[in-house]
C-alpha cells in the first residue's frame, strides 16, 4: 500500500496520488531520486548469475571483486555498465545481513535489490540524509569507507519493494568504479 509521507500534498478524491499546488512544490524535500545510476540484484552464485546476464542480456564483459572476509557481509561482487546504467550482482555471506535475508529459501537464485544513486557533494550528502531521516525511511546498512565513499540504504522494502542505496565517492570511490566494463 502507498503510504503519502509528503506534508505537502493534497489528495485529490478523484485520484490516489497527490497533487502538488505551487506553494508545496517549493517545499518539497531534497530529490533523493537524481543521478540514478545502478540496478543491483542479490544472487546465489556469482558465476550463474554472470553467465545469466551474458546468455539474456547480452552482458558479457564483468568486473569480479572477492570481497569474502569473516565480517563481510558479501563473499563477491560483480559490476558491469549498459550504457550509463550499472549492474551490480552481490552474492552474500552466511552472515545475516540486507543481502542475505533477501534471497528466499528454495527461490530463484535471483533477485533484485536495489536502486543506486550517485551523490555528488558532501553538501547534498547532508541533504540526502536529513531528507531520508525526515521521511521516516530507517538506515537499513550504512558505512564510512574512509577515502573511497561514504553509503547508505534506505530501507524502502515496505513502500517500494526494493532498498535504495546513495552513494557518495571520494577519490578513491572514482578509482573502484574506474575498472569496471562498459557493454
Amino acid at each position: 500500500m502507498f503510504t503519502n509521507r509528503s506534508k505537502a500534498s493534497d489528495m485529490s478524491p478523484k485520484s490516489s496520488l497527490p497533487t502538488l499546488n505551487a506553494t508545496a512544490f517549493r517545499e518539497m524535500p531534497h530529490n533523493i531520486f537524481s543521478n540514478h545510476f545502478q540496478v543491483a540484484y542479490v544472487v546465489d552464485d556469482i558465476e550463474r548469475g554472470m553467465n545469466f546476464f551474458r546468455d539474456n542480456f547480452a552482458i558479457a564483459k564483468w568486473h569480479f571483486i572477492d570481497s569474502s572476509g569473516p565480517d563481510s557481509p558479501v563473499n563477491a561482487m560483480a559490476t558491469a555498465y549498459i550504457d550509463n546504467i550499472m549492474v551490480e550482482l552481490l552474492q552474500p555471506s552466511a552472515l545475516p545481513s540486507i543481502y542475505r535475508n533477501w534471497l528466499q529459501p528454495g527461490g530463484p537464485g535471483i533477485r533484485f535489490h536495489h536502486l543506486g544513486y550517485l551523490v555528488k557533494t558532501e553538501e547534498d550528502w547532508q541533504a540526502t540524509l536529513n531528507t531520508l531521516r525526515n521521511n521516516g525511511f530507517a538506515d537499513a546498512y550504512s558505512d564510512d569507507v574512509p577515502d573511497v565513499l561514504n553509503f547508505i540504504y534506505a530501507d524502502t522494502t515496505k513502500e517500494l519493494g526494493h532498498y535504495c542505496e546513495y552513494i557518495f565517492l571520494k577519490p578513491g570511490g572514482l578509482e573502484m568504479f574506474a575498472p569496471v566494463p562498459r557493454n
